[in-house]
C-alpha cells in the first residue's frame, strides 16, 4: 500500500499522518513489476498552510503564496498546493533515472498535475511547470489525482492524466473504489 498526502490530511499535521500510515517520506519512489516505476508526490508542499515553519520547504512556500497574491492569481486558493522546489528537483532526477533505465512511469498526486485534468482552482499550483516535465521526461503514462471530486480525465503528449472521484461521490449504499491493474504494455483502470 502506497499513501499520498492530500490537504485534508494535514489537518491533524502532515508529521502525524504520515507517522500514522507509516510513511517515512511524503514524496517518493518505489519500483514496480514489468518495468514500472511509481513515483508519489506531495501536493501539499508548496502551501504554507500545510508546511512546517522550521521545514526548509516554508520559505519557498511562502514566497510562491506572496507573489500569487501579487500576482492577483485566482486559481491559488487555500486548499491547494503544488510542488515545491526541491521536491521539483527531485521529481526530475528520478525522471531522468527512469527514463535511462526504460521504465514507464506511473505519477500519484493529490492534486491533478495538469491543469485541464480537474476543474479550475483544483489542480496543482505550478501544473504548468510539472507537466511540462512530466510530457519531456518521455517516460511518465499516467498521471493519477484525487481532490477534484467529481473527477475528470484529461490526455496529452501520450500522458493520461486521471484525476478519480472521490469516495464521497458513490451512490447511497454503494462502496467506492478504484484499483490499477498494470501489465507489461498497458494499464487498466477500474472503479
Amino acid at each position: 500500500m502506497f499513501h499520498c498526502v492530500g490537504n485534508h490530511d494535514c489537518n491533524v499535521g502532515k508529521e502525524v499522518f504520515l507517522s500514522a500510515v507509516n510513511a517515512e517520506a511524503a514524496y517518493y519512489s518505489a519500483s514496480m513489476p514489468r518495468g514500472w516505476r511509481l513515483i508519489v508526490l506531495d501536493t501539499t508542499d508548496l502551501n504554507p498552510r500545510y508546511v512546517s515553519r522550521d521545514a526548509p520547504e516554508f520559505d519557498a512556500a511562502m514566497r510562491f503564496a506572496q507573489d500569487a497574491v501579487d500576482e492577483g492569481r485566482e486559481d491559488v486558493v487555500p486548499w491547494g498546493g503544488g510542488i515545491g522546489p526541491v521536491q521539483f528537483d527531485w521529481l526530475r532526477d528520478e525522471l531522468n533515472d527512469a527514463a535511462a533505465k526504460r521504465e514507464r512511469v506511473i505519477v500519484a498526486s493529490h492534486n491533478a498535475l495538469h491543469r485541464d485534468a480537474a476543474r479550475y482552482q483544483m489542480s496543482a499550483w505550478n501544473s504548468d511547470e510539472v507537466s511540462d516535465l512530466i510530457e519531456s521526461s518521455g517516460c511518465v503514462k499516467i498521471c493519477l489525482a484525487g481532490h477534484d471530486h467529481p473527477g475528470h480525465y484529461h490526455y496529452r503528449n501520450d500522458v493520461h492524466y486521471v484525476t478519480l472521484e472521490a469516495m464521497l461521490e458513490a451512490a447511497e449504499g454503494e462502496t467506492s473504489f478504484a484499483f490499477l491493474d498494470v501489465y507489461e504494455h498497458d494499464a487498466v483502470l477500474t472503479g
